[in-house]
């Protein structure tokens, strides 16, 4: 049999006799089209992927937006309930936003979504990972920096955190004969 006559194997959609050259071309096209088929699908990756990160952040934006206005009614109970109990506002209003409240925080637990008040809390390493320092208070009761108010609540979502708190704090003031706290030190 002629080199250049060499039959290829019956997998190949190819005649049966076809010279070297083509059989070169012919490969060289299914391997071009391999390359790029495989290029195209990297992409198709990368572009699935980038998606998915977009909405799992629009997602966490929202989860935390949601958490922050619970944190909020809170708030408001805790400024109406009282006027509420001393007969200035209707005495059924109280057990609607109650009822409200207590549905509200069993869809968050269900969700496996915790707000959290940081509110007396000592800002150590860790926690200052999570929180944004909005003010630094200078307290001479204090003997290490705490959090004095919570702004905006931690929010997390299966223990992740998908919101960062939101805080005022309190740092402590050196008493004479005490070195200054450092620079960049809370």
């Amino acid at each position: 049999m002629n080199n250049q006559q060499m039959p290829v194997p019956g997998f190949l959609p190819t005649p049966p006799a076809v010279t070297l050259r083509e059989l070169q071309g012919l490969a060289q096209e299914l391997y071009q089209r391999l390359a790029d088929s495989g290029r195209h699908i990297e992409q198709g990756e990368r572009k699935a992927h980038d998606e998915l990160s977009s909405q799992a952040r629009e997602h966490d934006r929202l989860i935390a937006r949601l958490a922050a206005e619970r944190f909020e009614f809170q708030r408001l109970l805790d400024r109406v309930l009282p006027q509420i109990a001393q007969g200035e506002l209707p005495a059924d209003l109280a057990k609607a936003l109650t009822l409200q409240a207590r549905s509200w925080d069993a869809e968050l637990h269900r969700a496996r979504i915790e707000v959290i008040d940081l509110a007396g809390q000592v800002l150590t390493d860790a926690l200052s990972e999570r929180v944004e320092v909005e003010s630094a208070i200078p307290d001479p009761e204090v003997e290490e920096t705490l959090v004095r108010k919570t702004l905006v609540p931690l929010v997390l979502h299966a223990g992740r955190v998908v919101g960062v708190a939101k805080v005022i704090t309190s740092v402590p003031v050196p008493r004479d004969g005490e070195p200054a706290p450092k620079e960049g030190s809370l």
